[in-house]
């Protein structure tokens, strides 16, 4: 194979790959840093999320409480906030933080913030909130651990559930295998196309002709008359020393 019947092939390859790739490795829009797992938040405390961003939508906050696979929605600490990096939640401006009345937080460790943009579910790591009003956490609580699902199934108060399927982990396996779809194809079709180019394949009419050039040409070949100056034996010539 010359040099220059590579090239198209090895450029639609090299064109193919971030196609395909792309799904798999796409950054999540959020990566939340601030709480980290055990981390802890005090009521009537001000507190400062923070977390790295790939895009320039807005997020939703929320406060989910639960296990890995049951997680409730609490409170909603932003409905609406630039996706800047940081989220300053503050006592003063937030009465579920302050902690005074009956909508808020109870002492345990199995909190986790959600965060919602451009489609996405980002969850962080279980952290622990502490309000002194009840006494704290109680010794014989069990604190939860592990990562929570992103995009999972969560219950939105009591006895309501509501299954999102648009989250990271979805959106990244369906690109992923959308991306190496669209490269696979790419690939066989542009080999195809640039064998069929080089006429390194033929089509089924163009071998059909072929073989039947080459069965009219025996078949002239068969039929030649014979040199009647040379002798033959059994359709054999026969050659004669001088």
């Amino acid at each position: 194979m010359r040099t220059q019947q590579l090239i198209p092939l090895v450029a639609l390859i090299l064109w193919s790959s971030p196609v395909s790739s792309w799904g798999l490795f796409k950054r999540a829009a959020v990566v939340i840093t601030k709480p980290n797992s055990g981390d802890t938040i005090v009521a009537k405390a001000d507190f400062d999320i923070e977390w790295t961003h790939s895009t320039e939508n807005n997020v939703t906050i929320s406060l989910r409480q639960g296990t890995t696979t049951n997680m409730t929605l609490v409170h909603v600490i932003a409905a609406s906030t630039p996706n800047n990096g940081s989220y300053a939640w503050r006592s003063r401006d937030d009465n579920y933080l302050y902690g005074g009345y009956s909508d808020r937080p109870d002492s345990n460790c199995n909190y986790a913030l959600e965060f919602r943009t451009g489609g996405e579910i980002i969850n962080s790591d279980f952290f622990t909130i502490i309000n002194e009003r009840d006494g704290g956490i109680n010794a014989n609580t069990t604190c939860a651990g592990g990562k929570i699902e992103d995009g999972g199934s969560q219950q939105i108060g009591p006895g309501k559930s509501n299954n999102t399927n648009g989250g990271v982990s979805a959106g990244a396996l369906g690109g992923a295998v959308a991306g190496v779809a669209v490269g696979i194809l790419a690939i066989v079709g542009g080999f195809f196309f640039l064998a069929k180019r080089q006429g390194w394949v033929m089509t089924r009419a163009e071998c059909e002709q072929l073989i039947e050039g080459k069965l009219r040409n025996e078949g002239a070949y068969l039929n030649k008359p014979m040199d009647k100056g040379v002798a033959q034996v059994d359709g054999g010539q026969i050659f004669q020393m001088p």
